[in-house]
């Protein structure tokens, strides 16, 4: 059975673009600029990002162990209406809301929630799979002959060690061409996939990846994404398990050719030279899925400055968050 159409009445890039500009437009959304640089790790080029709005951005707390003292807060995915809210596809039968990012570092952030509350930590059904691969074919289809190529990257967060903010599953689209261009930078999965490349020896944390051929069958990506799962889970337990829920916190990315994994031990780790007297948590990086784009991102100037002059601390960062790989 082939991957389902979206049924939307315009091309999605065009529709996402429109919806972005009226929400900053109305002040639904707030985007905050960042800082560009790139860091070297051996042959992989890493971006990282200069965004001082991070330590302002609200936390959902329900992402974390239960705490009878803790207020629960909104859950933005549920019944999103307003400037935020893109599409409910598919449209001949919605299974999931598209929203738009309220506090976006990248232009046109996406984000695939269900419209049925699910729980981020449960693992993700065929449905997702499929109407998620939907988004990121729809949106290459209808940008064909576009210069530069337009692309979007998908990342899932899931577990207290991930990266994730809110307990409504939800997966998240960054369009590619928006993340910066840059000659020696491509995102990471890109080259995972590439033929004879090897970065097993230079990445400092565990991942698992696979090719997706042209039009799957959701069948495939479903068998593709608990097959990379279930290797995650062995890597960090020793052992595989067989439950709805997810045992491990991972990182998981999609293109329409590629999917990747990776465990996850820690949210954030400590930079060399930060010390418990700095303001708040300066000096902690916390890493979410897109570190399988090559990416990752710091709020404080001291943060942005340590990583620029020594980089080889991104090698230690990685592997702090990661199940240390062979380097």
């Amino acid at each position: 059975m082939p991957i389902t159409s979206l049924g939307l009445a315009e091309g999605l890039p065009a529709l996402v673009e429109q919806k972005y500009v009226i929400a900053e437009a109305e002040n639904a959304l707030t985007f905050s600029e960042t800082q560009l640089a790139i860091l070297h790790l051996d042959t992989i080029h890493f971006q990282l990002r200069f965004c001082p709005a991070l330590s302002k951005k609200p936390v959902d707390d329900r992402s974390h162990p239960p705490d009878s003292a803790r207020t629960p807060k909104p859950d933005p995915f549920e019944n999103p209406t307003g400037a935020l809210l893109i599409a409910q596809i598919p449209v001949h039968k919605p299974t999931h809301s598209l929203v738009l990012n309220k506090y976006p570092v990248i232009p046109q952030h996406s984000i695939l929630a269900t419209i049925t509350y699910k729980e981020q930590t449960h693992l993700l059904e065929i449905g997702d799979l499929e109407v998620a691969y939907a988004c990121l074919t729809a949106w290459e289809a209808d940008s064909a002959g576009s210069t530069p190529e337009r692309r979007l990257f998908a990342f899932f967060n899931s577990g207290k060690h991930s990266g994730a903010s809110q307990a409504h599953r939800h997966i998240q689209f960054l369009p590619i061409e928006q993340m910066g261009s840059s000659l020696s930078w491509k995102p990471l999965i890109d080259l995972m996939n590439e033929p004879h490349y090897e970065a097993t020896e230079e990445l400092p944390f565990t991942y698992f990846h696979t090719s997706i051929h042209k039009y799957p069958d959701p069948a495939d990506l479903m068998e593709k994404y608990v097959m990379l799962y279930h290797k995650a889970e062995a890597a960090r337990l020793g052992k595989v398990t067989y439950s709805n829920r997810a045992n491990i916190s991972y990182n998981l990315a999609m293109t329409t050719t590629a999917m990747a994994i990776c465990p996850r031990t820690s949210e954030s780790a400590r930079l060399a030279g930060a010390t418990s007297n700095e303001d708040q948590s300066s000096g902690v990086v916390a890493v979410n899925g897109t570190i399988l784009a090559g990416t990752l991102m710091v709020k404080t100037k001291s943060e942005w400055d340590r990583l620029r002059q020594n980089p080889e601390q991104l090698r230690d960062l990685l592997r702090s968050v990661g199940v240390p790989g062979d380097t």
